[in-house]
């Protein structure tokens, strides 16, 4: 069986949304929330899109 783990947020102040899907299948595990790995990569993006200021705070639904 497939199993997946999903999340998605909007960044208002930055004007960009980030998803996450992962491929959950057998033992797999992760060891931090989906939304605190989906900040951490959107920090990311951001730093390689030349905007150096991290999300100040979560995403907003």
């Amino acid at each position: 069986m497939t199993d997946y783990a999903t999340t998605m947020g909007w960044f208002p102040d930055l004007n960009h949304a980030i998803a996450i899907q992962l491929n959950m299948d057998g033992d797999r595990m992760i060891d931090k929330p989906l939304p605190v790995l989906m900040i951490e990569f959107a920090t990311i993006a951001l730093t390689e899109l030349g905007k150096t200021d991290p999300p100040a705070t979560g995403p907003k639904d």
